[in-house]
């Protein structure tokens, strides 16, 4: 007796399919949020790093990083472009903090290497080193092509064509707060004196008010952070707009100095911004709902993107004298 052999009809074929298309497209979401709740807790624990790091090297030399290295003293302020990206040999710096706490991040091999008597773009080759730790793994490991434009580059002048000759690797998504003010004065220069910036103004405390805990060689110590290392904000995560006005040229590199490095927690003297604003100099993140910072005690907050403008503002000062109404 022969038995006729039975398959699956096209109809039942279907079927199936349909029903596998449907649990793929119920899991997927799961398997995405899974996925990035796991980077996002790296990049919380990236900030973690990077705030014991700036709390032992105040252990060590009794006050925190300065946020920028300046060696232009003839002049009140500091091109935030130019000191790091001038031609090597010139006598320029424009190094930033992350380059001072190296040693702190088992990175000392890097830092051993540089030589101080030059800029950034005499240590190119160290420069272009890419940092794990200085990296939001919800937005990049590494530098993309879409960052081609806003890394360092050789000569940079704000309002004028993008540099030439720009680094292609050693980027950076973490910054430190320079306070509640436009520090970089609509891009380009931010004043020497930490204590006493007339140009960000006042603000409740007197001069310097809108200051925060890092500015260009900054010389902070946590007896300075009058308004509580609890409610100030010390570091946090960084904006990388991709726009092609010059401002934004020249932000993006671990080991420079100023806008590449700092951010802030206003738009101008007194004019709260909040964070993910569009402005290149402020903070923000490609988390959904906020980003991370790191407070003046060593604690890592998430901050809503919903919050108070106003009160984000005063964190980030460090002697606003201001009374928040933030809750931990």
């Amino acid at each position: 007796m022969r038995y006729q052999k039975r398959g699956f009809t096209l109809i039942e074929l279907l079927v199936v399919i349909a029903i596998i298309a449907i649990l793929i497209s119920l899991l997927l979401p799961a398997v995405q949020q899974a996925r990035e709740a796991a980077r996002r807790s790296t990049c919380k624990n990236n900030m973690k790093q990077l705030a014991l790091a700036l709390h032992n090297y105040h252990e060590t030399h009794g006050l925190f990083p300065p946020g920028a290295i300046a060696t232009t003293t003839t002049s009140s302020a500091y091109n935030v472009w130019g000191d790091a990206g001038k031609t090597p040999g010139t006598g320029y710096h424009g190094t930033s903090w992350m380059l001072q706490i190296l040693p702190y991040v088992d990175q000392a091999a890097i830092y051993n290497k540089w030589n101080f008597n030059t800029n950034v773009m005499g240590n190119r080759s160290l420069a272009e080193t890419d940092i794990h730790l200085f990296y939001c793994p919800t937005r990049r490991s590494k530098v993309r092509k879409i960052d081609d434009r806003i890394m360092l580059g050789e000569n940079p002048v704000a309002g004028s064509a993008l540099p030439a000759n720009r680094l292609v690797k050693g980027g950076s998504d973490y910054g430190t707060c320079i306070g509640g003010g436009n520090g970089w004065a609509d891009g380009d220069f931010f004043h020497l004196t930490h204590r006493t910036d007339s140009l960000i103004g006042t603000f409740g405390g007197g001069s310097g008010a809108f200051l925060g805990m890092f500015s260009v060689n900054s010389d902070t110590a946590i007896r300075d952070v009058d308004d509580g290392t609890s409610n100030t904000i010390m570091a946090g995560e960084l904006q990388k707009l991709h726009g092609t006005s010059a401002p934004k040229a020249s932000q993006d590199c671990w080991a420079a100095g100023g806008v590449a490095t700092m951010f802030d927690t206003g738009i101008s003297g007194g004019t709260a911004g909040g964070l993910n604003n569009g402005f290149y100099q402020s903070a923000g993140s490609d988390h959904e709902g906020g980003a991370h910072f790191g407070f003046g005690d060593g604690a890592v907050r998430f901050l809503s993107e919903n919050m108070s403008s106003r009160v984000y503002l005063q964190l980030g000062t460090a002697d606003g004298r201001e009374t928040t109404n933030f809750v931990p």
